[in-house]
């Protein structure tokens, strides 16, 4: 609760389930074979930069929060919080569509990014 999380250069294997109540939560990282990761963002922010190609089923959803999900084969996604507050964005991230990687994401008066990793990636800056 109201702190930071870094995960840099992380393989997400299996199932993980990660959840941020009013703090913040970096990843860099990618998904390992039959992953499921499921992230709850409520009143906090997430961003989440995994490879450009990286296979996987999206299925995200906000109440009242924001999502952005852009540069992947299901298009440019950008979805705010405001007279429609309930805002979603479905697809796979890549050409495969039978992986069974599974990403499940819900912003609930928060905000979260999905977006694939540059080629300059840096890990975040130390804390004292």
């Amino acid at each position: 609760h109201g702190g930071r999380l870094w995960l840099n250069n992380v393989t997400i294997n299996d199932q993980a389930d990660l959840s941020v109540n009013g703090g913040a939560l970096d990843l860099v990282g990618a998904l390992g074979d039959n992953t499921q990761l499921t992230l709850e963002i409520n009143g906090g922010a997430a961003d989440i930069r995994l490879p450009l190609h990286t296979a996987a089923l999206l299925q995200a959803t906000t109440d009242g929060g924001s999502l952005e999900v852009r540069d992947w084969k299901l298009g440019d996604i950008t979805t705010r919080s405001g007279n429609d507050v309930n805002n979603s964005a479905y697809g796979y991230l890549s050409d495969n569509t039978t992986t069974k990687n599974r990403i499940t994401l819900h912003v609930n008066g928060g905000s979260a990014s999905i977006l694939p990793q540059s080629t300059t990636e840096s890990p975040p800056p130390a804390t004292p």
